[in-house]
């Protein structure tokens, strides 16, 4: 029994040691931690704010802004110049050689404008390129056969009035504007194949879809709002498109008089019964409603200078002449120089 007795003695006195070791340690690094000095490092965000000094020549035509507010491009004797809001570098897109610039228009959600170019010797031939400003590169796209995308037009008069895009299908649609008002809507398809797709007596505004095919446009001679794909047609005489956003959701203004009274807004794919509505507080132009890509609306009031969110009946003030509203900023020019104003 003496070596059980000798284990008990030998477990008490390694128990005893185990304390006095941990004891100790505690008392060591418990004073050392609180003698020691800590530094708050405070990790800031280095992107420099967009600081706007920007001035736009006051002959200047054709002033429009990139979805985001980072570019703003415009015309000066008959050249298309990029500048970049906060660098303030300017580029200028040159025509390829014997073309003539005769439209341009930024994507809804892409920092690239798409251009068009009509040919000095063939004046029914139109090209198509794009023009990236975050690179600033001028590209022609091509088709399936690596062809280079072209528009021919049927006279030489003709004129493009409006492209709207489809950015994640990789569509686009072109409408053309003859001397006696007769419309023309060509269809470039993911592959860049071109083709003739709609001609009316009178076209009005036409959109697109961002993640589906398809296009709605005013059919004015027979005034009714058609949807391409899909066997819809609404009565025009009471109601006119103002824009899509990327839900998929289409908006259209109720009419009386000529101006907008209500807004109707609802997926393409239910019936214009089941829409939301927003009612005016009084009538205004169509041109004076600004939707966004994410589906928000402001009314502006130009004499005023200032846009009411009609969701939440926030007021922005800005200076000049109104140019674009983004997500965050109203755009604004005052005298040539470019301002901005956060949304409220």
């Amino acid at each position: 029994m003496k070596w059980i007795k000798n284990i008990i003695i030998w477990s008490i006195i390694a128990i005893v040691l185990q304390s006095a070791v941990f004891f100790a340690a505690d008392r060591y690094y418990r004073t050392s931690l609180l003698n020691t000095k800590t530094t708050e490092i405070k990790i800031e965000d280095k992107t420099p704010a967009k600081k706007i000094n920007i001035n736009i020549p006051l002959a200047a035509t054709k002033i429009e802004s990139s979805f985001d507010g980072q570019y703003i491009s415009y015309y000066e004797n008959n050249k298309l110049n990029v500048v970049n809001t906060s660098s303030g570098s300017v580029e200028t897109v040159p025509s390829e050689k014997n073309n003539e610039q005769v439209y341009s228009k930024w994507l809804p959600d892409i920092n690239i404008i798409i251009l068009c170019e009509k040919s000095l010797d063939d004046p029914t031939e139109i090209s198509i390129y794009t023009y990236n400003a975050d690179t600033n590169s001028k590209e022609s796209p091509t088709d399936s056969s690596n062809a280079a995308i072209k528009l021919n037009l049927t006279s030489s008069r003709d004129k493009i009035s409006d492209i709207e895009f489809s950015t994640a299908m990789n569509t686009f649609y072109i409408k053309t504007l003859k001397t006696n008002e007769t419309s023309s809507i060509f269809f470039n398809d993911v592959n860049g194949n071109m083709s003739s797709l709609i001609t009316s007596r009178k076209i009005g505004t036409m959109k697109t879809f961002k993640n589906n095919p398809g296009l709605v446009y005013e059919d004015l001679s027979n005034g009714v709002i058609r949807f391409t794909n899909e066997n819809k047609s609404i009565d025009n005489e009471n109601y006119c498109i103002l824009s899509t956003d990327d839900n998929e959701n289409v908006y259209m203004g109720a009419l009386k008089n000529g101006t907008v009274t209500n807004i109707l807004y609802g997926s393409r794919a239910t019936s214009v019964s089941q829409w939301h509505q927003t009612n005016l507080e009084s009538p205004v132009n169509k041109d004076n409603i600004i939707i966004t890509n994410a589906g928000k609306i402001y009314i502006k009031y130009p004499s005023n200078s200032y846009v009411i969110d009609e969701q939440s009946s926030g007021k922005t003030t800005y200076k000049g002449n109104l140019l674009s509203i983004t997500d965050k900023e109203v755009l604004s020019l005052d005298n040539g120089k470019l301002e901005s104003t956060t949304l409220k």
